[in-house]
């Protein structure tokens, strides 16, 4: 399967990277004493691995238009490191509290050392062998190229602005409009073939701006989007008009769009050209298109031909034009019976219930399917506290979700523990008669069904506009359910 493209970082991701979202406070052994490696020496960080290891330094790496919004996505929020555990990543404080400044677990560590990834904890923390606590984000380790891209801008010296010699069009920094986070340039924007879909998948569904109370009034599903859009932005003036700046991450707006994960750069690239082009319904007329992308004709997929119930595994597919060419393209996984067999967008498995489930894999009109039996299994079941919750949180517990009391049965991610197990396990859904979980009955409970069905059949699928929830995310939610779903 493809390597993911910075410019087009997907979607689907949505769970926090830290510094330590449980504190960054000196790891304790197993007398309850400050251990060894709470005073680690500043050398080479001694089998962090990952990213930091051979990083080469890219100067064209851009802290607040490249960096910054993975922070403010999967960082920089209640529960995390948005205010409430050192150190602050969100963007009026990132920076400086990041680079030479010296880390809580090991205060002979920066955080950021500029010019040594190797040395630095955030990309220690990243690793997959950090020297306490566990690797960041909780629910699985970032992507291997936005770890490198962490490491190149560290390599480079960690300067807060790409060097002065770079494209300001590479990197998701400049471009159409002047917008920080919107891209380069990028052609003729066509509102119906350009902007619609990305607007239906991460806007325009039930429980968010569509569905028969769209939020805030606001419909954007179908044509009523174009007319809408239209109306909050200024013609030519991407700066200045307000559906650019609640897009991009970069600019203080007092709300961002869509919640949880920002629009990629290239995405923001096209709504910011689309409003300098005059936000027209159609491309003008004097402009150059983008020459049209090659079409896939071929899917190849494989994935394993046995998965047990609980256990991760990995599906791998590829694209290829007429040529036989690979196409840099994602392609979109779907899972006939996600309750048996879960697919995340990037292939990742997860076994369910014991079944043969069909998994395919698609690029425009070409796909493929293999099929993957789920066997019995009794998996190891998640601690509720300590594994469940801190993947809720950091899914869900995110601004115009479920923090601010207005989601149906007031049902909060950010609270504590004791409580938000009684208030899935113990109390009913509102929005459908049945329970939240039913213990050892994965896909049975509303809680999972938001998680798996494209259509629950009230609202939209979970995390609304995220994406699906990654394997190794969804992993311990069903182990806790799978033995028991106990507190």
């Amino acid at each position: 399967m493809r390597a993911e493209r910075w410019g087009v970082w997907p979607l689907g991701l949505v769970v926090a990277l830290a510094l330590g979202c449980e504190g960054e406070e000196p790891p304790l052994d197993g007398r309850g004493a400050v251990g060894d490696a709470g005073i680690a020496a500043d050398s080479a960080l001694s089998g962090a691995g990952g990213a930091g290891a051979a990083a080469e330094g890219d100067p064209c790496v851009d802290f607040a238009a490249d960096l910054q919004p993975v922070l403010d996505a999967r960082c920089a929020f209640a529960g995390c490191h948005g205010g409430d555990v050192p150190p602050d990543l969100r963007a009026s404080a990132a920076y400086g509290q990041l680079v030479n400044a010296p880390s809580l677990l090991h205060t002979r560590t920066l955080r950021v050392a500029p010019g040594r990834p190797d040395a630095s904890m955030l990309i220690e923390k990243l690793g997959p062998t950090p020297r306490a606590g566990a690797t960041m984000p909780p629910g699985g380790a970032l992507p291997a190229d936005v770890q490198a891209r962490f490491a190149e801008w560290i390599a480079a010296g960690a300067a807060p602005a790409r060097a002065p010699e770079c494209d300001p069009g590479a990197g998701g920094a400049g471009g159409a409009g002047g917008t920080g986070g919107a891209g380069g340039p990028v052609g003729c924007v066509d509102f119906t073939r350009d902007l619609a879909p990305i607007v239906a998948e991460r806007c325009g569904f039930a429980g968010c701006h569509g569905g028969g109370q769209p939020a805030a009034g606001l419909n954007l599903a179908g044509p009523a989007a174009l007319d809408a859009l239209q109306a909050r932005v200024i013609p030519g003036e991407p700066e200045a008009s307000r559906l650019i700046q609640v897009l991009d991450p970069t600019v203080d707006a007092g709300v961002q769009m869509p919640p949880g994960t920002p629009l990629g750069a290239g995405e923001l690239a096209l709504f910011a050209a689309w409003v300098a082009q005059g936000a027209a319904a159609e491309a003008p007329v004097d402009c150059e298109a983008p020459p049209p992308a090659p079409a896939a004709v071929e899917v190849q997929v494989e994935a394993p031909a046995q998965l047990a119930v609980g256990a991760l595994g990995q599906g791998r597919a590829v694209a290829l034009d007429a040529s036989g060419a690979e196409l840099e393209e994602a392609v979109r996984w779907t899972s006939a019976d996600p309750a048996r067999l879960w697919v995340d967008d990037e292939g990742g498995l997860l076994g369910l219930a014991p079944g043969t489930v069909t998994l395919t894999a698609a690029s425009g009109a070409a796909r493929a399917s293999v099929a993957v039996q789920v066997v019995p299994a009794d998996p190891t079941p998640a601690r509720f506290q300590g594994e469940v919750v801190p993947v809720l949180r950091a899914r869900c517990a995110t601004a115009g979700c479920h923090v601010d009391g207005v989601e149906p049965g007031d049902l909060r991610f950010d609270r504590d523990g004791d409580r938000l197990w009684r208030e899935l396990v113990e109390d009913g859904a509102e929005q459908v008669d049945g329970p939240r979980v039913v213990p050892g009955e994965p896909g049975a409970g509303w809680l999972m069904r938001k998680l798996l069905e494209p259509d629950p059949g009230v609202g939209g699928q979970m995390p609304l506009g995220a994406g699906r929830l990654p394997a190794e995310a969804m992993q311990p939610l069903v182990t806790w359910i799978l033995g028991g779903a106990l507190p």
